[in-house]
């Protein structure tokens, strides 16, 4: 009797080990954007990658701050998908939300909506590894100009302040995703 009991447990387990792989398993490398090198940026929070699955990740920097003198731009990550991505908020001097605006730069990244006028935030996302066209996003050719944020702010005068924000791309441990139709 203990016998079929096992020969059953190690059956059912076996089974669904087959029916996960057939759904598409796969291990991922997680990346972040990192702005630390920003001048005048600062990492206010730090934190590991949310996904509930990941694999020998490490602390990373998950919130920044950069001041201006009319301004201040907050960035988050964003873990809600697999691509790098943050969200992008400027508040004035007194707290209120200014509005900002995405501006095309390269072709590995950009932002969610460019043609939707200002926003309150922005997605930014590096699209690099779901773009097979373009070979130059690959980890192993990414180049500098194609690893630079730009938008606007508009502030409380309406005067408008373009941001070029440098980042790096940095590996961060595994994530498990299962693309289960």
């Amino acid at each position: 009797m203990m016998k079929r009991l096992l020969i059953l447990i190690t059956a059912v387990i076996l089974l669904l080990l087959i029916y996960m792989v057939s759904q598409g398993i796969k291990v991922n490398e997680f990346k972040f954007m990192n702005f630390e090198d920003v001048d005048d940026i600062i990492v206010t929070d730090m934190g590991f990658p949310q996904s509930g699955m990941d694999i020998a990740a490490r602390e990373m920097p998950i919130a920044y701050q950069l001041e201006r003198s009319d301004y201040t731009v907050k960035i988050r990550v964003d873990f809600d998908n697999g691509l790098p991505a943050i969200v992008v908020k400027a508040l004035s001097k007194n707290g209120d939300t200014l509005t900002i605006k995405g501006v095309k730069h390269g072709r590995c990244a950009d932002f969610s909506f460019l043609n939707t006028g200002f926003e309150d935030e922005l997605d930014f996302m590096w699209w690099g590894d779901r773009r097979p066209q373009e070979p130059s996003c690959q980890k192993q050719a990414i180049r500098k100009a194609d690893s630079i944020m730009v938008f606007v702010v508009k502030d409380d005068n309406g005067e408008i302040h373009e941001e070029r924000l440098p980042f790096e791309l940095m590996p961060n441990g595994y994530y498990i995703e299962i693309d289960a139709l």
